[in-house]
């Protein structure tokens, strides 16, 4: 019987293997060419993806349906990369561009404040800071139920196994714990 169900499942692994394509390679900065580790990379508008490892290396299962998609290279630091998956190969170096931000002047300037300036500014600002936002508050209850069982019947009628009798039952009726206790959680 195992070996028939085991000839029934084994053609489905097949096909299922049939349309799928790995591909590997690794994602490096285009300046250092160090590899840049911990890169996400997905398929644009999926949550279909992987993670570059320490090392920069990537290995991506992508099947027959998502031949014509795009992959998209994202990283804190790093400008966005979208390589179409028609264009991958196994083995392929994906050369990522260093972010530059901009900002405008800061100028700093130091006084000493008082304990007592610091708090009168932080009650009049109270408002400001933290805004009067309506709030659903949940309430969470458990309830506790506890049983003792002092005598539990388990009878077998027929069985057309031989390894279910009496004896089995017996042992069944022996495990049976003795306290019971459960929960429900309400919110």
């Amino acid at each position: 019987m195992k070996r028939f169900n085991m000839l029934i499942l084994l053609p489905f692994c097949f096909v299922a293997a049939i349309g799928q394509n790995q591909f590997s390679g690794t994602v490096i900065d285009n300046g250092t060419k160090e590899p840049i580790p911990f890169v996400n990379i997905t398929i644009k508008d999926s949550s279909y993806g992987t993670i570059s490892n320490q090392d920069g290396a990537f290995k991506l299962l992508l099947n027959d349906t998502r031949s014509h998609d795009t992959l998209v290279f994202q990283h804190i630091g790093f400008n966005v990369i979208k390589v179409p998956t028609t264009s991958l190969i196994d083995g392929i170096k994906i050369a990522m561009e260093i972010k530059q931000f901009e900002m405008e002047p800061v100028s700093v300037v130091g006084r000493k404040l008082s304990a007592d300036e610091i708090i009168d500014n932080a009650i009049l600002r109270k408002d400001e800071n933290y805004p009067k936002i309506r709030q659903k508050r949940l309430i969470f209850r458990r309830t506790d139920y506890a049983t003792h069982v002092d005598h539990f019947n388990l009878y077998l009628r027929s069985s057309t196994l031989d390894y279910i009798n009496d004896s089995l039952i017996g042992s069944i009726v022996s495990y049976y714990p003795k306290h019971i206790r459960h929960f429900n959680d309400h919110l």
